[in-house]
């Protein structure tokens, strides 16, 4: 039999003799019915196909679904070489996270790899000039993905500590700062710091992360609101020899008694946040740094206000 006949170019014929179906399409196909078939001596389109492998009128399979976690691996990897840009790795990740949203396992490797690549991320955005609402335009993606991964899995640490440790490397910036406050990223940062205490490398991160969003003087209300003053406190409490947690907090917290509410919030009805400053400002009287701030705190709560000047004094601050 000449099954060339079927098609000039042979595709068929070869695709046959390798053992690959061939796929016909009725549209141009000359064998659309078996009396065409029988014309040339070929027999049924039946006996065609069963002969010759075809598989008639149909489609090539899909492709296989891709393995997120080795696409998650392969980008790691190619970020390290440098293959990949970080804002593309980081658009590359945020997809994913979208895409399987319900995979707890994508969600946290996917953090984990925003992590590791957020200083190449916002790096390669500011080499290339990106300011303003283009700079966060590149941060967007990103940062939704982080925030909500945090909000949906709250009971997991590995992602609580990796997010909080992208969003520390990506608020940098002062409009990227916002971006993270608008989108919810204040609460996130504290439930999550609230959800595990005893996770010391999370604290220290979500400290960090919210050391970095203190400077921006718009939000220091949204900080005093969400609980941000007492999950720094409660860390400084715990943590209270780890200076990397204390150095963060304080400046922090340096930074939010600025604002009058804030100052509120930290001295309390109880004055149990100043007996923790105190405390970390006894603890590490030779931490010339950790002082500085600490003095800026209780400066800042005693500013024309006999109350918190009663409070101080009542903690010891003045003893110190």
């Amino acid at each position: 039999m000449n099954i060339n006949r079927m098609n000039s170019g042979g595709d068929s014929s070869r695709a046959s003799a390798r053992g690959q179906p061939v796929y016909l399409n009725s549209q141009n196909s000359n064998f659309s019915n078996d009396q065409s078939f029988h014309s040339r001596g070929l027999g049924s389109i039946t006996e065609f196909q069963q002969m010759n492998n075809v598989v008639y009128n149909s489609q090539p399979p899909p492709p296989p679904e891709e393995d997120p976690l080795e696409t998650l691996k392969h980008i790691q990897k190619q970020s390290m070489e440098g293959c990949i840009t970080g804002i593309d790795a980081a658009n590359d990740v945020s997809r994913l996270m979208r895409k399987h949203s319900n995979r707890e396992s994508v969600q946290e490797e996917s953090v984990k790899t925003l992590a590791m690549v957020g200083e190449m991320q916002i790096q390669t955005a500011l080499s290339e000039g990106k300011t303003g609402t283009d700079l966060v335009d590149h941060m967007t993606g990103s940062i939704d993905a982080l925030i909500v991964a945090m909000r949906s899995k709250v009971d997991n640490p590995e992602i609580q500590e990796y997010a909080c440790q992208a969003l520390w490397t990506l608020t940098v910036r002062p409009e990227v700062q916002l971006a993270v406050a608008n989108a919810g990223g204040l609460r996130a940062i504290v439930e999550g710091m609230g959800a595990h205490p005893s996770r010391k490398k999370l604290q220290h991160k979500g400290c960090a992360a919210l050391s970095n969003l203190s400077s921006h003087e718009d939000i220091w209300r949204s900080l005093g609101q969400c609980g941000a003053i007492q999950a720094m406190l409660r860390a400084m409490n715990k943590y209270i020899l780890e200076e990397d947690i204390l150095n963060m907090a304080i400046v922090a917290l340096a930074n939010l008694t600025v604002s009058e509410g804030n100052r509120d919030i930290l001295v309390g009805s109880t004055g149990e946040g100043l007996n923790i400053i105190v405390d970390v400002m006894a603890t590490h009287g030779k931490e010339a740094k950790l002082q500085e701030q600490i003095i800026k705190i209780l400066r800042n709560c005693s500013a024309g206000n006999e109350a918190n000047k009663t409070a101080i004094v009542d903690a010891g601050g003045l003893d110190t």
